[in-house]
């Protein structure tokens, strides 16, 4: 109806980011962008894919601890690269959301040590470590920081609510810090 037409332009809108694919908000959040992929589907002891079949981990002789296979290894690495391509994938429909402000949150650590590793690595960007990235904000920082045009502009460091610097004068002040990205 008209009145929950209106009603949604004029408030907020909570969707997932699934949901979200062919909308466009003014502004939009991404939160925890810090959390882990989910790996559990390349992390059981027995892994089946359709071309390669089952693959096992297999006691050691003294029955200790468990071994990969080399098809198990195979398969946990088919998982873990479709894996990271669908999380890319999402996290792009998520980035282009927005019309004219888009906000990307992570609690991370220690953040200028965090922000130090990664300001170095996109020195030498290579897929492989792209690929290897667990969360949302690497890939984001690892932007930021490469010399491939990118339209993430400002990157600051938020600590207990108020900006402590931009990315060039960062000083990491407490361990529940919150990175914050900015279009």
């Amino acid at each position: 109806s008209a009145l929950q037409e209106n009603a949604a332009a004029a408030g907020v809108t909570l969707t997932s980011i699934h949901k979200s694919k062919g909308l466009e908000y003014p502004i939009v959040f991404v939160p925890e962008c810090a959390k882990k992929r989910n790996a559990m589907d390349e992390n059981g002891d027995i892994l089946f894919d359709p071309a390669l079949g089952f693959g096992m981990r297999l006691p050691d002789p003294g029955g200790f601890v468990r071994c990969d296979t080399i098809l198990r290894a195979a398969i946990a690495e088919k998982k873990r690269v479709e894996s990271v391509a669908e999380e890319m994938r999402v996290l792009y429909v998520a980035l282009t959301r927005a019309r004219t402000k888009l906000i990307c949150t992570a609690k991370v650590r220690d953040p200028e040590k965090f922000l130090e590793k990664y300001r170095a690595e996109a020195a030498y960007p290579t897929r492989y470590r792209i690929t290897t990235a667990d969360t949302y904000i690497e890939w984001l920082v690892l932007a930021h920081f490469s010399a491939l045009p990118s339209p993430l502009r400002t990157l600051r460091i938020v600590t207990n609510g108020t900006v402590a610097e931009t990315v060039s004068e960062i000083t990491a002040e407490a361990e529940n810090t919150a990175a914050r990205a900015e279009d």
